[in-house]
């Protein structure tokens, strides 16, 4: 996901890496665990009632995301077949593997990314509501009710590999 709103000079902490963002008092927070990438959207403060965060989204040849029931992200893919590293003898048969990317159905889910949530200071449930909503590759993050909020507060929006091996 490529932030279409503007992040300052990040630094490193232990295994996060943290983008204060441009013109509020908040920051976009990447973890690396074993098996997934987290992004956390960190508000210090209250920023109004809704608070919209826009995405392009950025996916090689083969792939495209669609909006699940229930909220989350669904990455597809064409046949695993036909991705990854994949020698071709000519440029007709590299020109004809493009083509089989671009055009082939995409109906093998590679991972998905949960619905947002919001994590509040001191609450252990929020009743703070964030969902996605997709256009083209135009992904947005938003969040509602944050009047009632416990600051500072996170909406987290993850992303799942299911297996290292289908992105292969």
């Amino acid at each position: 996901f490529k932030p279409k709103f503007k992040l300052e000079s990040p630094r490193k902490d232990q295994n996060r890496v943290i983008y204060p963002i441009s013109g509020r008092d908040a920051a976009k927070v990447i973890t690396l665990g074993a098996v997934a990438l987290k992004e956390d959207i960190l508000l210090n403060r209250f920023q109004g009632d809704t608070v919209k965060f826009e995405y392009e989204i950025v996916l090689p040849d083969g792939l495209e995301v669609r909006l699940e029931k229930g909220g989350s992200l669904g990455f597809y893919g064409v046949d695993p077949k036909l991705l990854g590293n994949i020698s071709t003898g000519t440029d007709s048969d590299a020109a004809l593997l493009q083509k089989a990317r671009q055009s082939g159905e995409k109906n093998t889910l590679l991972f998905d990314t949960p619905p947002p949530y919001v994590r509040e200071t001191g609450k252990k449930v929020s009743k703070i509501k964030s969902h996605y909503e997709l256009k083209g590759k135009n992904l947005t993050v938003i969040t509602e009710g944050l009047k009632s909020a416990a600051y500072p507060l996170t909406i987290d929006p993850s992303v799942y590999v299911e297996t290292a091996s289908k992105l292969m």
